[in-house]
């Protein structure tokens, strides 16, 4: 199984000077992603869990991973 990492930022452009922003990872290995969600998230990802939160300035940032089966 592969994964992709998906991120969506909502940010109040009045207060954090920037607006909404989307980004989607290549296929990644399962310890690639976690990876890259620890980053993205800044701390240890619950493994539980297929979909985070995280606070930001003037919004929030969703993470998602995704699994994708093999090609």
């Amino acid at each position: 199984m592969s994964y992709r990492v998906r991120v969506s930022e909502q940010r109040s452009e009045a207060l954090a000077g920037v607006g909404d922003c989307r980004y989607e990872s290549p296929l990644h290995e399962r310890e690639q992603a976690l990876e890259l969600l620890r980053v993205l998230l800044g701390r240890e990802p619950e493994n539980d869990r297929t979909r985070w939160s995280e606070p930001l300035a003037g919004g929030v940032r969703w993470v998602e991973l995704i699994p994708e089966p093999r090609r």
